[in-house]
């Protein structure tokens, strides 16, 4: 069940194309931004992302398990959230489609959270001696560059 669970995860936050964002030029049209970010707002990494960048369940949970696939992603998409959609949706009149949108400054950047607890630095440094599962090494390797 677990294993569902965390690829059902990644696959959210794999699918996630909060990138398409920084592609819009600031003279985009202000319905096809509306709908760009109403997509996004609809998509299920929205909620996935959200319990990433604050505390909750989930985020526990995850450091628990360290999936290192997960927190790659996060860590390459977490800029894009707090930086463009979530001043975009404080902006947008239309924006309860999720209920209320807290402030970028509710969000905490996930390295910060990994960098601040001292037990996840030595549980990421493990993955490089997997043998077994080379592409944890490289993985574990790319967090922590990230941190």
């Amino acid at each position: 069940m677990n294993d569902l669970c965390l690829a059902f995860v990644e696959r959210c936050l794999g699918s996630y194309d909060i990138d398409s964002l920084l592609g819009l030029a600031a003279t985009e049209q202000q319905q096809v931004l509306r709908e760009l970010v109403q997509s996004l707002v609809l998509h299920p990494g929205f909620e996935v992302l959200q319990q990433f960048l604050t505390t909750s369940p989930l985020k526990a949970s995850i450091l628990s398990y360290l999936v290192d696939r997960i927190i790659v992603r996060v860590l390459e998409i977490q800029d894009a959230f707090r930086n463009f959609l979530i001043p975009l949706l404080a902006e947008t009149p239309d924006a309860p489609i999720v209920g209320m949108i807290q402030s970028r400054s509710f969000y905490t950047r996930f390295d910060i959270a990994l960098s601040v607890d001292a037990q996840y630095a030595p549980a990421i440094a493990t993955y490089v001696s997997f043998a077994s599962h080379p592409d944890m090494a490289v993985l574990s390797i790319k967090i922590s560059l990230r941190i």
